[in-house]
């Protein structure tokens, strides 16, 4: 009877031994795990968790980091906004030696705006890849980021190597490797090396537990982009204009329905003091476009300050540095096209954008990539429609687009549609006179102003879209046709004062459609996509085919 008890009180021990051993060794191994997790590795450094984030599933770098471990020459632009990267430890590399060299002669520094978040800054992970040459990864299971521009020895883990943890002091196990991982050797002292295995856990291990494989080259020399192969369109595309305020503000494309547009044009470039272009460029924006099946075009813009254009104009210095950093940019963000909308220069200067888009068209050529330019009606004032040498500049680009609205603008006196019927056909014939046929882009509007008047006066006017005129005719429904403009058209009162408004909507749209089709042009330009809405985007997919 002794003996048996003696067996039970045996097993039980056992029973308790082994379920302590087995939770033990659970907890420890839920512990060990743990202790690969939440690490950025840069150049075989080891940061917190928080030096990276998702955002839009983008991965972004903590700006400190890139300046501590990547590139100490890097600075804030003044308003914080963004980041400026001097030209000497860029990895600059064009789409052929021609492009490479004016790239290298000209560019001085570019500029990357960041996102913010948490009182951080940080830099989409993607487009320093492309400017510095070096290779990432992130081991979503280990939470881990490995960044790497170096030459790195290729290892063989023996089985159950031993892991370690290295607190400034001491070496601590950790866990193990377990059976004959690879990895790469990331830094040894004179007892351990730290390493990261190809899954993505990192760790110490003792030096003699693994065997040197080869050798593998982290940088990527590659060009940043190749030429566009095939670039061209088919007759009646339609793009539309994107006014993009600031990179904080762009739209996730993602989200959004397939439009029926072939071309998407983001006002993402601006002109500067001294040659500067700010960007607001996003690769994701592009991915996003071009799984769609849109076509990219980036608006650079002079910000219509004719002071700065003239400056631009006057330095051969400033000029191809604008043009490096186009070229640049359009490589980096991998675009289809550049769109110049240069608007506000003085007439003196006419000849100079001429000699200006030949120059800048000579170079984007070889990323084969099509180039257009924004014109005003060709008649009216002198630094707003004369200043445009229309036949000459039509020499240098693939297309014109005729920005064929604002007739009566935000502060005409006189209230009027944005783009009645009759004017815009003559803008049409008058352009034809100088730009050829095949050349020529109708631009129409998909906004409209609303007009308050006193006295038959304009005292104020303010530009709205389809979804606030909806708003308004449901409360005001006495809309008549305006023969004069070919247009609807409604006045109404509220609050005790006057409104006027020159209708957009499907019988105005469809017109327009039928002028680019009456006299055989290639494409139509919409101002812009932040004023449409469903309904809007399905009249345009009823009239694309004109």
């Amino acid at each position: 009877m002794k003996k048996f008890a003696l067996v039970i009180v045996f097993l039980a021990l056992a029973a308790f031994g082994g379920y302590y051993f087995y939770m033990y060794n659970s907890l420890l191994e839920e512990y060990h795990i743990m202790n690969f997790y939440d690490k950025t590795l840069v150049n075989g450094n080891v940061y917190d968790d928080d030096a990276f984030v998702f955002k839009d599933d983008r991965l972004y770098l903590l700006y400190d980091i890139l300046k501590s471990e990547i590139d100490n020459s890097v600075y804030l632009s003044g308003s914080r906004s963004r980041i400026f990267i001097p030209k000497e430890n860029m990895n600059i590399r064009m789409e052929n030696s021609q492009l490479t060299n004016f790239v290298l002669n000209n560019l001085k520094t570019i500029n990357i705006p960041l996102l913010n978040m948490d009182s951080k800054k940080f830099v989409d992970i993607e487009v320093l890849s492309k400017i510095y040459g070096f290779s990432y990864e992130y081991f979503e299971k280990y939470n881990v980021l490995f960044v790497e521009g170096r030459e790195l020895n290729e290892i063989n883990l023996k089985n159950n190597s031993k892991a370690y943890n290295y607190d400034g002091l001491n070496y601590f196990y950790i866990g193990k490797f377990r059976g004959d991982e690879k990895g790469y050797l990331l830094k040894s002292d004179e007892d351990y090396s730290y390493i990261i295995s190809l899954d993505g856990k990192v760790g110490h291990i003792k030096n003699g537990v693994f065997s040197i494989l080869g050798r593998k080259n982290f940088e990527n020399d590659n060009p940043i982009n190749s030429v566009r192969m095939n670039n061209s369109f088919d007759e009646n595309f339609v793009l539309t204009w994107h006014q993009i305020p600031s990179y904080s503000k762009t739209t996730d494309l993602s989200l959004e329905e397939k439009k029926p547009i072939d071309v998407i044009c983001p006002t993402i470039f601006s002109l500067n003091v001294e040659g500067i272009v700010i960007n607001e460029g996003s690769i994701k924006y592009v991915q996003d476009a071009h799984e769609k099946g849109y076509k990219v075009w980036g608006l650079f813009s002079n910000s219509f300050n004719a002071d700065w254009t003239s400056k631009l104009f006057k330095s051969e210095e400033y000029m191809n540095r604008t043009i490096a950093q186009i070229l640049f940019y359009s490589a980096l963000y991998n675009l289809d096209g550049i769109n110049f909308d240069f608007e506000n220069m003085y007439l003196r200067n006419m000849d100079d954008y001429v000699n200006y888009i030949q120059n800048a068209c000579s170079y984007l050529k070889f990323q084969n990539i099509r180039t257009s330019l924004d014109v005003t009606v060709p008649w009216g004032s002198d630094m707003w429609s004369k200043v445009y040498d229309r036949k000459n500049l039509s020499k240098y680009v693939d297309y014109m687009c005729l920005m064929a609205y604002d007739e009566y603008w935000a502060y005409s006196k006189t209230p009027g549609p944005v783009a009645s019927l009759p004017w815009v056909e003559k803008a049409i014939v008058k352009s034809l006179e100088l730009i050829p046929r095949e050349k020529l882009i109708l631009g129409i509007p998909f906004y409209m102003r609303k007009w308050e008047v006193r006295n038959n006066r304009a005292v104020d006017s303010g530009a709205i879209g389809f979804n606030s005129f909806e708003k308004i005719k449901e409360l005001n429904g006495n809309i008549v046709y305006d023969e004069s403009s070919g247009q609807n058209f409604i006045e109404y009162s509220e609050d005790g004062k006057v409104y006027k408004i020159w209708i957009e909507d499907e019988l105005s749209i469809e017109k327009r459609f039928n002028l680019a089709g009456k006299y055989k042009l290639n494409g139509v330009g919409i101002w812009s996509r932040i004023f449409a809405n469903d309904k809007t985007w399905e009249i345009v997919k009823d009239n694309r085919e004109w």
